[in-house]
């Protein structure tokens, strides 16, 4: 194994590019935060680490690993070598202070650089020991990074012996400082079309340093590694550029050689670049028919132009995560067709129920050696990269930093569009995996990701705001963690699709008020762990619009301890258990405009099921159940639950309406006003029983119905008010009925009580009977009384009671003298 470091612009493969680095000189530079001490920053030469013996070579220039502190070097740095007794002559290169790499300025032991001074001639050096020395002036100086030990410094001398990258070769391309102010930067051409015959060992670009695929047409470029890709500050690493993509006619294919699963892998590191872009192609399309079991053909929704060889991803449109499946390509796609070896599931492909269809390959590949031997990708806080139209596969772990796609962004930027991310599938593999409570500044959009063994996005609680999350379609997720992982709801998070997650398809959860946009994301056929499709945790204000969830094999939506949320325009269907599932505390929360409905061949059983306390829900317009009859019921309750809601203009549909209303906790109220969407017709349900207008038993159209529901409890009318002075007493008189078989059902309870309601501050100490019903069945009966002379103006409140477990009664035409 040699180090060669680029001492010209050229091609990777050729001796004229290289010159060989002393191996007796050289200590690498750690991914690991360094430690540094600093030299003297009076002007005077301070040895950087201690002495070492290379001999008596010739050498052009000194690579060393630099540590900027907080505060930036205002003056300038002088490097040299010195053999104990003088400083070795034409060594010395001077330098700015600002023309070291522009990254976060952190803390003394802050991130590092690889940094090449270049002399003005090569140099011969004494046979004896060396030892670099720096002196820097203004500012507070710089350091050197520990390597093997705090008196090694990270090193590297540059031989000018010209060599061939051979195999696990490590291979540094950084620019030359050769004065202040001036740089030459240095680019090397990744050539090798070998398919990768060739493995060499690390890749190092740093400082003014460029590594950039060529972009000929026609030529699989290929490079192999048994050792990272470490870009550091200044570096820039090229897979195809917005300028230059990779032509369609070529691969970029760059692989990491691993014996053990994320031995190795791409390291973005602070004030790195890095570029990747493909040939442009569609990503995603939708079945436009349904494919039945074994079909060899598909008809998608647009024309596709998809290739032979192409590998796509089919999403389930069952319950069931095992029904996606992925095919080659066996033909070019002619218009909308697509010619496929045989289909092991059937896919709906009429809407709603649509399959998705993604497409995992692109002409720029990012991949770890094997599904078992997976590489990773990290990228710190300050690195920036722009990837579009590339495709990672075979990466992640449960390892941190090395999850799959790791990204710290802060102050950097990233742009991840209509990229493939497929096959993480060792561990605890992550597609995106943002981190960090400054997280910010990265767009993801309109990616296709396929078969993650865990999360497939995840935001984390961050004080950033400019972070898009827009149009990706993810489909197979393996573990039960959710497929879309979002902790902020501060972000733009628009149109996504999750499919066969084993747990959720999406969760949203952040103890806030949304202030971002969360809007048009679909979740259908997420399978474990519950299968719900959106999963909303602790949210505390704000509103979700146009969210789709259907054919999930638990609940759609599972709202879990939230408040003043607003879930506007929101559809479910075909859902293994409710469209809708209210776990813990909702308080004075909001559904607009739903549509909920049972679905075809797959039904869902119920529109909501409450699951927990639920103190004011507002249900405005919208239908629940229209399209199919949900057999639970449209709005299901957990006995022992306290509930009030109000259904405003809102249409149900199934034949059950409100189940388990017996089993609401005490003071519990349901409300629907013009229900059904019928002017005119209210109703309200009791944990005692329901009350609605009755237009068709009335003495003076309409009348009140009670449908009591207990034998032991009773249920109450409306409340009928009526002002009285001081000393003044109050003639109340009202009609009520018992329904009689020939009404349908009759009536099983006590006799109904006209009552006046509990007022001690008017001298009514509890609620008292006032009169009590005496008549048949199935005839008016007038009910009246005179209260007790009231203590101080007030009002006295009056309602008619029963109970009874069949039958109802009418109550009407009341008044007061």
């Amino acid at each position: 194994m040699s180090v060669l470091a680029a001492k010209a612009d050229g091609n990777l493969t050729a001796a004229a590019t290289w010159a060989l680095v002393d191996p007796t000189s050289f200590v690498d530079l750690p991914l690991t935060t360094p430690t540094n001490l600093t030299p003297g920053s009076n002007g005077s030469f301070l040895n950087m680490g201690n002495s070492f013996t290379p001999g008596a070579i010739t050498i052009d220039g000194i690579a060393l690993g630099i540590v900027q502190p907080a505060l930036t070097l205002t003056g300038t740095l002088s490097i040299r070598l010195h053999d104990g007794t003088n400083p070795v002559a034409g060594t010395t290169v001077i330098i700015n202070g600002t023309d070291l790499p522009t990254y976060n300025k952190l803390t003394v032991a802050g991130p590092a650089c690889w940094v090449f001074f270049k002399f003005a001639a090569p140099v011969t050096l004494p046979a004896s020991a060396v030892s670099i020395q720096a002196a820097a002036s203004g500012g507070s100086g710089v350091g050197y990074v520990q390597g093997t030990s705090a008196t090694v410094a990270c090193r590297a001398l540059r031989t000018t012996t010209a060599q061939a990258p051979a195999a696990a070769d490590l291979l540094f391309v950084f620019g030359e400082h050769t004065g202040a102010g001036a740089v030459t930067p240095r680019a090397v051409t990744m050539n090798d079309a070998a398919a990768g015959a060739t493995v060499y060992g690390q890749v190092t670009v740093a400082d003014s340093g460029t590594l950039a695929y060529g972009i000929s047409g026609s030529v699989n470029y290929h490079l192999k590694l048994a050792g990272n890709v470490n870009v550091w500050a200044g570096g820039t690493l090229n897979l195809g550029t917005a300028a230059s993509p990779m032509p369609s006619t070529s691969t970029a294919v760059l692989e990491f050689n691993c014996a053990s699963n994320v031995q190795y892998g791409l390291e973005l590191l602070v004030g790195s670049t890095c570029n990747m872009r493909g040939a442009t192609k569609t990503v995603k399309a939708f079945l436009a028919a349904d494919a039945a079991a074994g079909a060899v053909g598909l008809t998608t929704d647009v024309s596709t132009g998809w290739k032979s060889g192409d590998e796509i991803g089919i999403a389930s449109t069952t319950r069931s995560t095992s029904d996606c499946e992925k095919r080659t390509l066996s033909a070019d796609a002619v218009t909308t067709t697509l010619s496929v070896p045989a289909l092991t599931n059937a896919h709906g492909g009429v809407a709603p129920v649509r399959a998705e269809v993604i497409n995992l390959t692109r002409n720029v590949k990012v991949r770890g050696a094997s599904g078992t031997l997976q590489a990773y990708v990290n990228i710190a806080a300050t690195a920036v990269y722009d990837w579009q139209y590339a495709e990672l596969y075979w990466l992640g772990s449960s390892t941190a930093g090395k999850r799959g796609v790791d990204a710290a962004t802060t102050t950097g930027s990233g742009n991840v569009q209509f990229c493939a991310i497929h096959d993480f599938i060792t561990l605890s593999g992550v597609a995106f995996n943002g981190a960090g409570a400054t997280f910010n500044n990265v767009t993801f959009s309109n990616n296709v990701i396929y078969n993650i063994l865990s999360v497939g996005v995840t935001i984390p609680a961050t004080s950033g705001t400019n972070i898009v999350v827009d149009s990706n379609v993810a489909i197979l997720s393996i573990s039960n963690a959710s497929f879309f992982n979002i902790a902020d709801v501060g972000i733009t998070f628009t149109n996504n699709t999750a499919v066969s997650s084993g747990g959720p398809g999406f969760t949203i959860s952040e103890a806030a008020i949304i202030t971002g946009t969360f809007s048009g994301n679909l979740a259908h056929s997420n399978g474990g762990n519950g299968g719900v499709g959106f999963a909303f945790t602790s949210l505390i204000g704000g509103t979700l619009s146009n969210f789709t969830a259907w054919r999930n094999n638990g609940h759609g939506f599972q709202p879990t301890t939230t408040s003043n949320l607003v879930f506007d325009t929101f559809t479910a269907f075909g859902n293994n258990s409710a469209g809708m599932l209210q776990n813990g505390n909702c308080i004075n929360c909001t559904l607009k405009n739903p549509n909920f409905y049972s679905g075809t061949t797959l039904l869902q059983t119920a529109v909501l099921f409450n699951f927990g306390n639920t103190y004011g829900l507002a249900v405005d317009g919208g239908s629940l159940g229209s399209g199919g009859n949900h057999s639970s019921g449209d709005f299901v309750i957990t006995a022992g639950n306290y509930v009030t809601a109000v259904f405003n203009n809102v249409l149900f549909a199934s034949s059950t309406e409100v189940s388990g209303a017996t089993g609401l906790a005490a003071g519990s109220r349901i409300g629907s006003q013009r229900h059904d969407q019928t002017a005119g017709n209210h109703r309200t349900w009791l944990r005692e029983g329901t009350v609605i207008i009755d237009t068709t038993i009335a003495d003076a159209s309409p009348s009140e119905r009670l449908t009591p529901a207990l034998a032991t409890e009773k249920l109450k009318s409306g409340r009928m008010r009526v002002a009285v002075l001081n000393g003044q007493t109050v003639t109340f008189t009202v009609k009520v009925r018992k329904s009689a078989a020939g009404d349908g059902t009759a009536y099983n309870g006590s006799q109904p009580r006209l009552m006046l309601e509990k007022n001690v501050a008017a001298g009514v100490a509890a609620d008292t009977v006032l009169a009590t019903a005496a008549a048949a069945a199935g005839a008016w009966e007038t009910l009246t009384a005179t209260t007790p002379a009231a203590q101080g103006n007030t009002v006295f409140t009056f309602f008619v009671d029963c109970d009874g477990t069949t039958g109802w009664v009418n109550v009407d035409t009341a008044g007061a003298s």
